[in-house]
């Protein structure tokens, strides 16, 4: 197994029990509730984080008190392509690339590394069950803070500060996401006359967002129009 839960004493740490929409054989499955030392510890590296470090310290108590923790060995998925968004994942060390499949095989999106976050962005939509597009590998051995779907909606409504940073890591995310799918695809059809024909791939969403947020939609827009012209187009 890739996957391997943090060793600590069970005085000290409660095992969390997955809801049940989480696939059998999910990393969460293994994760840990964080106990009194280790939301402490939490709080302290949000606080010195260059993201979350804005918020108040009670902003980021509830996100530690909420977080269970698992480890993935190198060659562990975090979450496939195609699975129900289950939560957000705060890489405490490690480092994980996140791919997706296209027409002539596995496509690199990313790399995160220590202190970044993915995972989040299917959660923004609350209006439909979002799946992941890409899948998440971890390339070292990781450390992971999961904070399950169900607590990251209910902290934006009871916490709307944790929605600024969130929103501007958003529109950073979808930005590099949208131009590496469109590198792709430029890709792809230089190599068209030296491969076989292949079926055309299914349009890329870049965003499924609160409608609402016209900000996010407005930045997004503007960042697409430097994008070629085989790009996606954002509706908000």
């Amino acid at each position: 197994m890739a996957v391997r839960p943090v060793p600590t004493s069970p005085s000290t740490c409660d095992t969390f029990t997955p809801p049940g929409e989480l696939p059998l054989g999910s990393p969460i499955a293994t994760g840990e509730v964080l106990d009194a030392e280790a939301i402490a510890e939490a709080v302290d590296w949000f606080s010195f984080h260059l993201l979350w470090g804005e918020l108040e310290e009670a902003v980021l108590v509830a996100i530690a008190q909420a977080l269970r923790r698992f480890t993935v060995d190198p060659g562990g998925v975090l979450y496939p392509a195609n699975q129900a968004a289950a939560g957000m994942y705060f890489l405490k060390w490690g480092t994980v690339e996140i791919v997706r499949q296209s027409a002539i095989g596995q496509t690199h999106i990313r790399y995160y590394n220590a202190g970044e976050l993915l995972g989040y962005v299917p959660l923004v939509d609350v209006a439909t069950e979002a799946v992941y597009e890409e899948s998440a590998i971890a390339l070292t051995p990781c450390e992971v803070w999961f904070l399950p779907k169900a607590e990251f909606h209910r902290l934006f409504q009871t916490h709307p500060s944790l929605q600024r940073p969130i929103n501007r890591l958003l529109v950073q995310d979808l930005t590099h996401i949208a131009r590496r799918v469109s590198q792709e695809e430029l890709r792809i059809q230089s190599l068209q006359p030296y491969i076989r024909p292949t079926p055309k791939a299914i349009p890329f969403v870049v965003i499924a967002c609160f409608a609402a947020n016209r900000e996010i939609g407005g930045r997004l827009q503007q960042n697409a129009h430097a994008m070629p012209d085989n790009s996606m187009v954002i509706h908000h």
